[in-house]
């Protein structure tokens, strides 16, 4: 059994706090950044959600009592949201699950990465105003999984898990929500500050990377006309 408590707000975005139980945190798989992630997939906008079991519980089932929450204040929200923001919550957790234990993966890199996913795809839609395809959408996923330095953690089954996922939330409408943009710009803002040292890090891993991609490319092209002087050279 899940317990969520919500209480909107007039603005600061969406704030989950998971509440141990006795003084213990009962929720042990979904993270309160994927819960995040998930209510700006449902549309809920300002809202500060608290989370709670009193056994031991994954907690996907958790948004459910959250959004009877918000419909019971009159709030109602789209049920095609609802179920894109649920696949949401099994995709995203299924994906740290099985990439937890591995080195320089981190569920804060994912969920600022789907963040940026969110906001940069409500950028190209003009607000889901145009219809993006999957290759667009494949094409964000893996800039901000570069950019979160995931881009080689992340295997393919899960690259297209999360594009599929992308694929259902636009066709939920989400992207059409007021202030859908905005909350995931201000998630992906307060995850970074909530980690500034481990995004800082990736921020210098990925800009090394590029720079060392073009300083090898300048010295690919310098040998490549280097060869062909010479070779005229060996004409004479």
């Amino acid at each position: 059994m899940v317990i969520g408590l919500v209480q909107k707000t007039s603005s600061g975005g969406i704030n989950v706090k998971i509440v141990d139980y006795n003084g213990t945190n009962n929720i042990t798989t979904i993270t309160a950044n994927q819960y995040r992630n998930a209510a700006i997939t449902a549309g809920v906008t300002n809202a500060n959600i608290y989370i709670t079991s009193p056994v031991s519980i994954d907690g996907s089932g958790a948004l459910a009592g959250v959004y009877a929450a918000f419909a019971a204040n009159g709030s109602t929200l789209n049920q095609s949201q609802v179920t894109a923001a649920q696949d949401e919550v099994n995709t995203l957790s299924d994906i740290t699950q099985a990439n937890k234990d591995k080195d320089g993966y981190t569920d804060k890199q994912l969920n600022n990465a789907v963040a940026g996913i969110k906001k940069q795809m409500a950028t190209d839609s003009n607000n889901g105003q145009q219809t993006l395809s999957s290759n667009q959408i494949g094409n964000i996923v893996d800039s901000e999984l570069k950019n979160n330095n995931l881009g080689t953690i992340i295997n393919n089954n899960q690259r297209t898990q999360i594009i599929n996922l992308m694929v259902k939330i636009q066709n939920s409408g989400a992207l059409k929500s007021s202030g859908f943009k905005q909350q995931a710009s201000d998630l992906a803002n307060s995850i970074q500050s909530s980690a500034k040292g481990l995004f800082d890090k990736i921020k210098s891993s990925v800009d090394g990377a590029d720079s060392s991609w073009w300083s090898s490319l300048w010295q690919s092209i310098v040998s490549f006309f280097t060869n062909i002087y010479n070779w005229i050279l060996s004409l004479f």
